[in-house]
């Protein structure tokens, strides 16, 4: 059936499961769906599923696999780029204005390598989002939620303090990409997003001790 949110289910109506069969906890199966509340008027309540809880429960699944940080910021690279030929191949006026405007709060903080790393991660994520495409933005912000999830937000994954050189080259490569994609020319965005994204890889994994660590959510 369909579930909607906040509504109000018994485990009876969500848990059939033959006849003699061990129960299985509802902690293992609904944790990200379901909320438990207590008392005369309690019960489960269904949950909005989101970015973040997928993100948790595939990072969970990684680090069970033994996957390393490095094969994550290399999906993520290739993930993004799709994204971006599709907006490139869009054209759209609105999708362009927003990006801009992303542009622009960005170069506001470009002489602050604090407010700059959280600027550059809502444009990340508007590239993305202005696609269109919810696949590919549900599988690009669970590998974002997973590297921010290892290492925490952004500023704490990178080596050091970026220097004013450093976060202006970013941003300028903010500048050319927003370029490629107001002259409508979706495959060489999609390569410049690669090699940036592949970049600024490199960078997070000097951080957080190279290609080969290990995938942890648990700190």
């Amino acid at each position: 059936g369909v579930l909607v949110t906040c509504a109000v289910v018994f485990c009876f109506d969500i848990i059939r499961r033959p006849p003699r069969s061990p129960p299985v906890p509802y902690t293992t199966l609904f944790r990200p769906l379901i909320s438990i509340r207590r008392g005369a008027r309690g019960g489960a309540r269904v949950r909005r599923p989101s970015t973040e809880v997928a993100a948790r429960y595939a990072g969970f699944l990684l680090q069970f696999q033994g996957v390393t940080l490095g094969d994550v910021i290399q999906a993520r690279a290739i993930i993004e780029p799709p994204a971006v030929r599709i907006l490139a191949s869009s054209k759209s006026k609105t999708a362009l204005t927003t990006l801009e405007k992303a542009l622009e709060g960005a170069e506001a903080s470009v002489e602050d390598p604090v407010a700059f790393a959280e600027a550059a991660v809502r444009f990340h994520d508007q590239v993305v989002a202005l696609a269109s495409n919810d696949t590919l933005i549900v599988f690009a912000t669970m590998l974002s939620e997973i590297i921010d999830l290892h290492g925490g937000p952004a500023i704490k994954v990178m080596p050091r303090e970026l220097t004013p050189k450093e976060t202006r080259q970013s941003f300028n490569a903010y500048v050319q990409l927003v370029e490629l994609i107001r002259a409508g020319k979706p495959a060489e965005a999609a390569d410049h997003w690669r090699r940036h994204l592949r970049a600024i890889g490199r960078y997070i994994l000097e951080g957080s001790g190279g290609a080969d660590t290990l995938v942890d959510l648990f700190g």
